[in-house]
Formats: C-alpha cells, structure tokens, sequence
C-alpha cells in the first residue's frame, strides 16, 4: 500500500488555496495524522487522496493509480469519511443502510456486527437516518466506512462529537486495524495525532511545516490540560493514577484533568466510565501546544 501526493497545488479560485506544493509519501501499515488547526488544508488532502478532488498541479496516487482518473481501481478497498457528516434527508432506516453498505461491500452479517457493537448503535437500527443526531449519524456513516476492514481508511475528525466510551473502542480498534491496514486521519486535535499515530505531518496555512514521529510529538505533549462537565459529582481522588496526575474541581461538576499525554488510552479509559456531558481542552493550553509545534 502506498500514497504519494507530488508537489501537489489544490486553487478553489483565484485567492483561495486549499494546499500548496504539498508533497506526501506514506507506505505500509500505519496511523498517520494530517494535523493542523481549522482551515490549514486537512480535509482538502483527504479528498484529493479519495479522488473527491482534482489537483491543480501536481499528482497523486494510490498505489499506482492516479487519482481522481483511476478512483474506481481503489474504491474495493479505500474507504472514506470526510468533513462532518450531518444528518440527511433519507428515509431509510439505519438497518436498510448498513445492509445495503454491507451487499455493496461483498460482506457477511459478522462484518455487520462488528461495527455496530463497535460504535454502539444497536439500540437504533430501527430509526430512519432523517430522525438521528449529528453524533449519531456520524457513527452510522463511521460504521459504513469501517465495515470489512478496508486496507485504506480515510477519516475527517473521526472522534468529533463522540462520546467517551465509543472514542475509547474506536482509538483501541484503530491501533488493531493498523497492523493490516493503512488509516489517514485528518485532526486539529495534539492528543488525537500523540496518542494514535505513528507518523504526523504538520500544516500551516495549507503547506507541510515540519513531520514528527511518534516519539518526537510525545516528548512536545508530555501533559494535557481538559476540563469535564459530569453528570453528578465525582470524587477528584478516585480517579487519579494511571496517567491522570490530577483533577480538580472548578464549577458545579465541572473538572479539570491534567494528564501524561504518553498514557493516552489507559486515561480514555478512565474516562470511559465517567458519565461524561461534555468535554474541551482549555483554549490557552492549545495555543501554547501549537506555538511549540511552529516555534
């Protein structure tokens, strides 16, 4: 398996440009994060690679077919979510769907299966896709872009607007799927790009700034600083240790979490079993990260 993009150059008009003299050589098995924040060109490599987009200069391929002329050599086993769905004017129900994902596909009903014990919706197969929430018509498309185990996964912010337990399955299933296959995440999130990928390229205003390997990008975000809203109270001190080195309590169940970013999935763990209403990584943390990033 192997991506090249070739000094490629992405114009949507005259004073807009998706990316610039982008050049990108992935082989084999592994995580790589297109990281970058809002408006950087993240998407705009994803669709150039699934051949949803036309470069203006340059080339691209997957494996050796040029995209987006060839796009139909790779569609048995390149898949694809790109840019937050929202939900759609569909009358079918999620099962019809994934059925009809899963006869497309070639696949079996365990294939079927996996996903939706994976992203947990079983509890809606029986809903029409115009009656789901943004959040849970993304796990519906997820499931339809994760079913069989593609060699080529493409993914735009998979982890946006989940929950805690489905973010923590879905980071545990990612690291399996690739020892077999080749996953490309598209994120603006440090903690997403240090905890899963083997490999990061850096943008800035639609141009590569630096790569980073796993190791590099851990020893940048050695901490991370999130604030929680729970349901009901939580006792701060329970859930120290294994990654967490604190949480303190700033508002009415509303927390705040320092943790090793090196000990990612054992917190999202911990996590996991916190009923979790919502959760944002504090502003200026952020902007300190990425000022070290550039700097």
């Amino acid at each position: 398996m192997r991506i090249l993009l070739k000094n490629v150059t992405k114009r949507y008009s005259r004073n807009i440009i998706g990316v610039r003299n982008v050049s990108i050589d992935i082989e084999g098995e592994a995580i790589v994060s297109i990281l970058g924040p809002n408006g950087s060109g993240k998407s705009t490599i994803l669709k150039l690679i699934a051949g949803l987009a036309k470069p203006s200069e340059g080339e691209v391929y997957v494996d050796s077919y040029r995209m987006p002329y060839e796009r139909d050599k790779v569609a048995t086993y390149m898949s694809a979510v790109i840019e937050n769905p929202v939900p759609h004017s569909n009358k079918l129900s999620v099962r019809e769907l994934l059925d009809f994902a899963c006869k497309v596909k070639g696949l079996g009903m365990e294939d079927l299966r996996e996903v939706v014990s994976l992203l947990n919706i079983e509890a809606n197969l029986g809903k029409r896709l115009d009656e789901l929430s943004k959040g849970l018509y993304k796990k519906v498309i997820l499931a339809c872009a994760l079913m069989g185990r593609p060699r080529i996964i493409l993914l735009d912010e998979p982890f946006e607007g989940l929950d805690m337990p489905t973010t923590f399955r879905l980071s545990e299933y990612l690291k399996e799927l690739s020892k077999k296959s080749m996953i490309i995440l598209a994120t603006h999130s440090l903690h997403i790009a240090s905890s899963l990928s083997d490999r990061v390229v850096l943008l800035r205003d639609g141009s590569i700034y630096r790569e980073y390997g796993k190791e590099q990008l851990a020893e940048i975000i050695k901490r991370r600083r999130i604030v929680i809203e729970t349901r009901s109270e939580i006792d701060v001190n329970k859930y120290v240790g294994t990654g967490v080195i604190e949480v303190k309590k700033i508002g009415d169940r509303i927390y705040e979490v320092l943790y090793d970013t090196r000990r990612e999935l054992d917190v999202l763990k911990i996590l996991a079993s916190i009923d979790i209403v919502s959760i944002k990584e504090r502003e200026e943390d952020l902007v300190q990260l990425y000022s070290d990033l550039y700097g």
